[in-house]
């Protein structure tokens, strides 16, 4: 019993981390998304394309977090 109590608690913490962890991706990728917007308003195309360039990273990297897989799941 003590045994599944543990893994019960490990599990917990995971899904909080993993929840965390997409909510942060969430906000990076939002505001990418709002300085780029700030850079093509101001026609700024260098900045803009480097935010671009880092707002299609951060996205992979959500993509990644958020497919169904095992690791993801559990």
């Amino acid at each position: 019993m003590a045994y599944k109590n543990k893994d019960a608690g490990r599990y917990a913490h995971h899904s909080y981390f993993h929840i965390v962890i997409a909510h942060d991706e969430l906000d990076k990728v939002d505001a990418l998304f709002a300085e780029a917007e700030s850079f093509a308003v101001e026609r700024d195309m260098g900045e803009f394309r480097a935010e671009m360039s880092e707002l299609i990273v951060q996205l992979g990297i959500l993509v990644e977090t958020q497919k169904l897989t095992i690791r993801n799941v559990l």
